[in-house]
């Protein structure tokens, strides 16, 4: 008689892959930028979102900063991309220095190479760089290019501007983000493409 084994497998992380870890105020925010980055970067490369109980200004306090170093120390990651919302457009400086110097304070707190996506105005605002793909899934005709640094709330106006029964909302953002086409988005968002320049940078160097 043939005695069957169960064998439990553990899934494992192969140590070739480049690991790269996800900061955001929503997970659902770094879920978007994680699909976004895998048309680009996707063979050889794991994502993971850093503890995704951790939200809004809370991620920026050093409670949080600890929270993330232990996941870190498991994770290893090669680096972590800071993903925040300005909430202010390109012309309001002040805004957007402010919440800069936020993320700064936390990559200094953080042990590891640490990368930031800040938004301009919100992350919702990288859709309006490719948006034949949004027109395109929800039967819209939102005028396109404009340059996305100096539309204000954008999650707005895509709200306004789709209809029922096809109307968006936040949580649609990590399925349509992986509708975009990534060289688009950077040719048409200047500050998407310094931050795949800078990434792009980061990664050769490890």
């Amino acid at each position: 008689m043939i005695i069957g084994c169960i064998l439990i497998l553990k899934i494992m992380i192969p140590t070739t892959m480049i690991k790269i870890g996800l900061i955001g105020e929503h997970s659902n925010d770094t879920d978007s930028i994680a699909q976004l980055m895998r048309k680009k970067y996707n063979v050889g490369f794991h994502y993971k979102t850093l503890s995704v109980h951790k939200y809004g200004s809370q991620i920026y306090n050093e409670s949080s900063a600890k929270t993330f170093n232990f996941e870190i120390k498991k994770y290893t990651p090669h680096c972590v991309i800071i993903v925040a919302d300005a909430d202010a457009i390109i012309t309001e400086t002040t805004r957007i220095r402010y919440k800069r110097t936020l993320c700064e304070r936390l990559s200094k707190m953080l042990n590891s190479r640490c990368i930031l996506l800040l938004n301009i105005y919100e992350l919702e605002a990288l859709i309006f760089a490719d948006l034949d793909r949004f027109n395109t899934l929800y039967n819209t005709s939102i005028k396109g290019n404009r340059d996305v640094s100096f539309i204000e709330k954008p999650k707005d106006e895509l709200k306004s501007k789709s209809k029922l029964p096809k109307k968006f909302k936040e949580s649609d953002c990590s399925v349509l983000f992986n509708e975009l086409i990534i060289d688009i988005v950077s040719k048409n968002c200047s500050y998407f493409k310094t931050f795949l320049h800078e990434f792009s940078e980061l990664i050769d160097a490890t």
